[in-house]
């Protein structure tokens, strides 16, 4: 299995006290390669991005490096960036807007829509609802076991058949805990969950996030998987593992580039900085009610992917951990991402309309200071310099 676990990351540390955002020419947003090159350089990672957006529009967009080690294509604004389990959010957001048209509800069960699986189910899975596994609180372990994973990574059948493979042995596994109480942080649990979408509506997945999600938001570029399967060359950037290791090859299947289809809804999605920055934007609005242009929610129903579950553990709503920092004027929603080949960070402020976003081509603690520095930096240069406070907020990849 090549998901990493919840860790803490450095832009927790940073405070800023501005009342806005510099004010910028009309001539489109400002390059941020060079904010990106020393960073690129001081943490040796190929290729790194990033953009910032203020009140739905981008005010900073870049990139620098190359989009594999010991290539000389560089990486453009116009590259794709794998996202990891900033996925997570996306999937909720999808589901957000089926229980909008009454599709679906956050408190229907796994067994309300699979009620074949009941009778195999182990103790415990009948109370587990739509709620729970998007603020993985649904006691779903963390862990999918070893034969199962073996049996994801074979790829058999559809993307929606796999998704159900994964849903069969994992509500024969035993929960970690009780339903509703303890967080438990499960990859498993949000592919349940878009495998229920799934069920309800007779659609696979990919193409409800391309109806719901990408296609409202103009996100042309977005897919899932790593970006460049199927080109000839180095077209798109290429995720690299941690010292001592390389570019990963992108062949016709995934094996060793990501992780099986089963768990998509969790961790597989790509997309240009320009494009995740007008995902991240929108929920910067939907946070203050203000959901536009876009997937289709009403203000509630925002609020409640915003909304951290209650009881004990990290503060974590649908996708989103959820917390505070001066510099967001309050509320702060964030998530990080990686396979171990890649690594990308988002921050929405909805207080402020401010969001940022930053990936990197590489894995490991490399890829993930990187991206940390690249969102100081952007606070720093369009907010205000940052001041030092104590970490806060537990971040899970």
């Amino acid at each position: 299995m090549i998901m990493l676990r919840p860790r803490t990351v450095g832009l927790a540390v940073v405070s800023v006290f501005a009342p806005a955002l510099h004010a910028l020419g009309g001539e489109g947003p400002r390059d941020l390669a060079d904010l990106l090159r020393p960073i690129v350089e001081a943490r040796g990672v190929p290729g790194l991005a990033a953009a910032i957006v203020k009140d739905g529009e981008v005010v900073g967009l870049g990139a620098w490096g190359v989009r594999a080690a010991g290539s000389e294509e560089k990486v453009t604004t116009d590259d794709r960036w794998h996202l990891g389990s900033c996925t997570k959010s996306m999937t909720a957001t999808m589901i957000g807007t089926l229980v909008e048209d009454g599709v679906m509800s956050w408190d229907m069960t796994v067994f309300g829509v699979f009620p074949e699986l009941k009778d195999e189910a182990s103790t415990g899975w009948e109370t587990v609802t739509l709620r729970h596994l998007l603020t993985n609180r649904g006691g779903v372990p963390g862990d999918v076991a070893p034969m199962l994973w073996r049996t994801l990574w074979k790829g058999e059948g559809t993307a929606t058949d796999q998704r159900m493979t994964l849903v069969k042995g994992m509500t024969k596994e035993k929960l970690k805990g009780t339903p509703g109480e303890g967080y438990i942080y499960s990859n498993a649990g949000f592919s349940i969950a878009g495998a229920m979408a799934e069920r309800v509506t007779g659609k696979g997945y990919e193409a409800l996030m391309h109806e719901r999600v990408f296609g409202p938001l103009g996100m042309t570029s977005a897919g899932f998987g790593p970006p460049g399967r199927g080109e000839a060359g180095v077209t798109q950037p290429r995720g690299h593992r941690a010292a001592p290791g390389g570019p990963v090859a992108v062949g016709p299947d995934e094996t060793g580039s990501d992780n099986p289809d089963g768990i998509s809804p969790a961790s597989k999605a790509h997309a240009t900085m320009r494009d995740w920055a007008s995902y991240a934007a929108w929920h910067a609005g939907a946070g203050k009610g203000k959901t536009g242009t876009g997937p289709t929610v009403s203000a509630g129903v925002a609020k409640a992917m915003h909304t951290p579950a209650e009881g004990p553990g990290q503060a974590y709503a649908m996708g989103w951990v959820v917390g505070s920092r001066p510099w967001a004027g309050g509320t702060v929603l964030m998530h990080t991402g990686s396979n171990s080949m890649w690594f990308a960070v988002c921050w929405v402020a909805p207080e402020r309309g401010v969001a940022l976003v930053a990936a990197s081509n590489a894995g490991g603690p490399a890829g993930e200071r990187a991206c940390d520095d690249a969102c100081a930096a952007m606070l720093k240069a369009f907010l205000a310099p940052p001041e030092r406070e104590k970490p806060a907020v537990a971040d899970p990849g």
